[in-house]
């Protein structure tokens, strides 16, 4: 599947923030992480609003990232229905494509990309529901799964 392929998909599930529900975006980018043999894991601090993280099997220190709320759309205002993904002239139109679903789009593509010529994911990922909890999500996050929460808050912060 190709990144405009992703993007168009990611962009049809609805994630307005107001009131910021991800639940359904979060678990079709677990989901197609899964199909690339990638584990992550949904991490929640309520219902609806989740994280998605995984962990690479090296220690790089690197990770991707990229949110996956959208500010709201009033559809009348739009060439395409905000929500539609369409993809025309080789464009994916819709709320999020450029901010933050198409990144989120490229990441899941290069993710793809590194599989198929069989290296290893070098990076961790997070897609977040907010971008300012990010790194208090990501620290957490490693202390509920690695049990170490230094580690986690000392890599939040530097």
């Amino acid at each position: 599947m190709d990144v405009s392929q992703i993007c168009s998909e990611l962009v049809a599930i609805r994630s307005e923030n107001p009131p910021g529900l991800t639940a359904e975006v979060i678990e079709y980018i677990r989901s197609y992480l899964e199909g690339l043999g990638i584990r992550s894991e949904i991490v929640s601090k309520k219902k609806g609003y989740d994280n998605l993280l995984t962990h690479g099997t090296n220690d790089s220190g690197l990770l991707f990232c990229g949110h996956v709320d959208v500010v709201p759309a009033l559809s009348r205002s739009w060439r395409h229905d905000p929500f539609s993904g369409t993809i025309e002239d080789g464009k994916v139109w819709g709320r999020g494509s450029t901010d933050m679903k198409g990144g989120c789009a490229s990441i899941l593509s290069a993710c793809r990309e590194v599989i198929d010529e069989e290296y290893e994911l070098p990076a961790d990922l997070a897609q977040p529901w907010r971008v300012p909890l990010l790194w208090a999500d990501y620290a957490l996050a490693r202390a509920q799964t690695e049990g170490a929460p230094q580690r986690g808050i000392d890599e939040a912060v530097s």
